[in-house]
């Protein structure tokens, strides 16, 4: 038996799908598993697991993250080469930079699944949005399932594509209950580690993953200069990740050395260690609008930290106003928006209870957070495609 995962970028599978390819093995116990992805690191940690001891098998081809014509058919076709010599019984893409190049020369006779997490059309304007509506509307043809993160993804799909639609039944793909546990750091870590990054009386804001506008990085660097501005020396900001040498930051050079300048601010790098930083701070703010279901945010409610998030897709499935994190109404003015986080900010300082409601109703709810939960939806799902076949065995 030969299962197939193809997706942008080595680092992406190790955070997104290492996991769940070590459950498919206790599962599937003669399973030989294929994954197609670039060798590139987009989100550079060491690797969560080893594989060495089980049939796994990595090729490593370029797959783009922009959309270049040209390098999408040559991967296309070396994607179709590989599919047309392994012959696998299940082809799984994720992402639409992974699903487009795999089925624009998908071969027929094997079935073709892809996960989005989260559309483009769904979130993007002008021509971008015209763009990934082809791009995505060409996948949705040719995918025989269609697996989506949130509700409004499902809603514009099912329109046309109901029969190929499959809504994971978790909160998209949870995150490690076990790491992003607040009860494994003492008094004492805590204030080591504050200690260390030099912390002391002040409330520590926290932003976790690519460094990229559409994530509203750059909201929350101009949120945290003006914050300052009204209450100098209260507040540190901790940036736990790194550029994206694809997608712009939304902040100028100039405004990039200021930052890396300054006294309050810290910039880790991308981390294995994220709940360490998380561990102390204080407040999560994310003002993204293109989110599937938003990882980061559930490793924050998972540590019991209070979320400021942007109103948009995904966000406002994992966040409830006001019961476990604020939402901030998402608007073209980014002043606006600005100025939303910090009075969300204020209204916490100054209420403390409701500061100490949100942290126990997102503690309340950390069994959903989990990424068990996405893992046993997705074993479900494989078992119950092929279970009529009697070339799967299952444990």
């Amino acid at each position: 038996m030969k299962f197939m995962f193809i997706i942008s970028d080595e680092g992406s599978f190790n955070i997104f799908l290492s996991e769940l390819s070590l459950s498919i093995f206790e599962h599937f116990p003669d399973i030989e598993l294929h994954i197609i992805c670039s060798a590139e690191k987009t989100i550079d940690i060491p690797n969560l697991y080893s594989f060495h001891h089980l049939n796994i098998h990595f090729h490593y081809l370029g797959i783009p993250r922009s959309l270049r014509l040209k390098h999408e058919l040559q991967v296309a076709w070396q994607i179709r080469r590989l599919v047309a010599d392994i012959k696998p019984d299940l082809v799984h893409a994720h992402f639409t930079t992974g699903i487009f190049p795999t089925i624009l020369f998908r071969k027929m006779g094997i079935p073709y699944w892809g996960t989005f997490h989260g559309l483009g059309l769904n979130s993007s304007s002008g021509w971008k949005k015209g763009l990934f509506y082809f791009l995505e509307n060409h996948c949705f043809q040719k995918l025989d399932k269609i697996f989506l993160l949130n509700q409004p993804d499902v809603d514009i799909v099912q329109k046309v594509y109901k029969n190929k639609v499959y809504k994971h039944q978790s909160l998209g793909l949870g995150c490690n209950l076990e790491k992003f546990n607040p009860t494994n750091f003492s008094e004492n870590t805590r204030a080591t580690l504050r200690q260390a990054l030099g912390i002391q009386e002040q409330k520590v804001i926290a932003f976790t993953g690519r460094f990229v506008a559409f994530k509203g990085f750059h909201i929350v660097v101009k949120t945290f200069l003006q914050l300052t501005q009204s209450y100098p020396q209260q507040f540190k900001l901790l940036l736990i990740g790194g550029l994206d040498p694809v997608h712009s930051s939304g902040l100028s050079a100039s405004q990039w050395t200021f930052i890396e300048q300054h006294p309050d601010i810290t910039i880790t790098g991308f981390t294995s260690k994220v709940e360490e930083y998380l561990s102390i701070s204080d407040y999560f703010v994310f003002p993204s609008k293109k989110e599937g279901i938003p990882v980061c945010v559930l490793e924050a409610l998972a540590m019991g930290i209070p979320v400021i998030a942007s109103d948009s897709r995904g966000n406002n499935e994992v966040i409830e106003h006001l019961h476990n994190g604020v939402l901030i109404p998402p608007s073209p003015d980014h002043e606006e928006e600005i100025v939303g986080i910090i009075q969300s900010i204020e209204l916490l300082e100054k209420n403390t209870q409701l500061y100490q409601a949100l942290k126990s109703q997102a503690l309340s709810n950390r069994s959903s957070y989990s990424r068990e939960n996405f893992i046993n939806d997705s074993i479900a799902v494989y078992k119950t495609s092929f279970c009529e076949s009697s070339k799967f065995q299952f444990h």
